[in-house]
């Protein structure tokens, strides 16, 4: 037992270890000496010295170099005195249930953030469509019960308007969640679409909204079509120029452009805001995703528009993404494939 040499060792052992020696450690091994250091601990040496069995796992290399997790069950003989006269040494090759554990690991963790994701949306999404009903409610209770002016009444009026636009906004983007999670519900119906009066629609709409941001707008006359489903477009651009005016200082600039680019045409929209975290870039196109920081915590929105949108861009066969530092604001571009749709001059894109 004091030099691990080896009495008896069946087939499997042997031809599932690499080496071919007397010992223990030869044969599993291919070592010279016996195992500990910064190798690992010997099962066999704390047998010998506990008296006691011991069960550890470990990784081998087996005969074809293949790395494997093994399971090692060693246990003492002993004589009358009890002294260790020799050692039996037990192995499992459990790669498979280690690989399985380590998925299901990876699977459990996936839906432990899923399920935080969630709670968080619950809470943001029954907090923003709460503060649009409040303003309803509120302004309609003063309009039922108490004469004012006419101009006051107008006011109070847009408000009530304004605040049922964007409870209608909240819903529509829950239901488009829940028609893209059946996936067969959410329908994209392409056409020719003039790129060039969807973009332009979307920016005048804002701009009209707002008299605190600079637009500035950089699209070719001759902007190709499009084969696109053109509300669906609008609403990927109504998401990202109205994060751009969402998440700008008072008198940042919002800039607006497309060009075709190698097939495909480039839309994208740059704001000087206050940035996204480099952390929270590869996430921010997750449905219920917010990225951590003073701009967003604050900011209105359930943390769905740029998911749909990705899932929109992609549907057209499409890709969206982000470019930002934190304090020098965003610029989020995608791209719409060209293929098979007629230019401004009558030519069929290739």
């Amino acid at each position: 037992a004091k030099d691990y040499t080896i009495k008896m060792a069946n087939s499997a052992a042997r031809q599932s270890s690499p080496g071919n020696g007397l010992t223990c450690y030869a044969l599993t091994h291919e070592f010279t000496q016996p195992c500990g250091g910064s190798v690992h601990a010997c099962p066999l040496e704390e047998v010998r010295k506990n008296k006691k069995p011991v069960v550890v796992e470990h990784i081998h290399r087996n005969r074809n170099g293949d790395v494997r997790n093994i399971e090692i069950h060693a246990y003492p003989i002993l004589d009358r005195k009890g002294n260790v006269i020799q050692m039996i040494e037990h192995c499992l090759d459990i790669t498979d249930r280690k690989r399985a554990e380590d998925v299901i690991r990876e699977q459990n963790e996936r839906l432990r953030e899923l399920d935080r994701m969630k709670s968080i949306f619950v809470s943001t999404a029954a907090h923003e469509l709460r503060t649009p009903l409040n303003s309803i409610l509120c302004f309609s209770e003063i309009l039922l019960t108490k004469k004012m002016n006419r101009e006051r009444h107008n006011r109070f009026l847009k408000i009530i308007n304004e605040g049922a636009h964007g409870l209608a906004k909240l819903i529509d983007e829950l239901l488009d969640v829940s028609r893209i999670e059946s996936e067969r519900r959410y329908k994209i119906k392409k056409v020719p679409v003039e790129l060039r009066e969807v973009i332009l629609g979307s920016v005048n709409s804002f701009e009209a909204q707002t008299d605190k941001h600079d637009f500035e707008v950089n699209i070719p006359r001759d902007l190709a079509l499009v084969q696109a489903d053109k509300h669906k477009i609008s609403q990927v651009m109504d998401n990202l120029v109205g994060n751009a005016v969402k998440f700008s200082p008072v008198g940042g600039k919002i800039m607006v452009a497309a060009e075709q680019v190698d097939g495909e045409m480039k839309i994208s929209v740059a704001d000087n805001g206050m940035g996204i975290p480099k952390k929270d870039l590869p996430h921010i196109f997750d449905r219920f995703y917010r990225a951590d920081n003073a701009s967003t915590r604050t900011a209105a929105g359930m943390g769905l528009g740029l998911a749909i949108a990705k899932y929109v861009v992609e549907s057209h066969g499409g890709k969206i993404w982000a470019e930002s530092e934190v304090g020098k604001g965003s610029t989020f571009c995608f791209t719409l494939p060209l293929r098979g749709v007629m230019s401004k001059r009558g030519r069929k894109m290739s």
